[in-house]
């Protein structure tokens, strides 16, 4: 779901980019049940961080993915020439 919203995100600022816009994204994670690529979880266990908890693997790679699907939309901000600009 957090990749989802970045796509809708992405595609919104794409088909806005010539004219004024407003966009409030705001992923809901970590409030729902923590969800994240079972590679990113892999890294994590792999690290030894426990599958559950606090500071677990789960949440973790959440974090992460999280933080990268932001990135993708700082990306598309810098490839359309708005970075500067938003």
């Amino acid at each position: 779901y957090v990749r989802g919203l970045t796509d809708l995100a992405c595609a919104f600022v794409e088909r806005h980019r010539n004219r004024p816009w407003f966009l409030y994204l705001s992923h809901y994670f970590p409030h729902p049940k923590v969800i994240a690529p079972d590679s990113l979880v892999g890294q994590y266990l792999d690290r030894g961080y426990p599958p559950y908890g606090l500071n677990a693997a789960h949440y973790l790679a959440g974090l992460e993915h999280l933080d990268r699907q932001t990135g993708r939309l700082l990306d598309k901000l810098k490839e359309l020439g708005l970075y500067d600009n938003t």
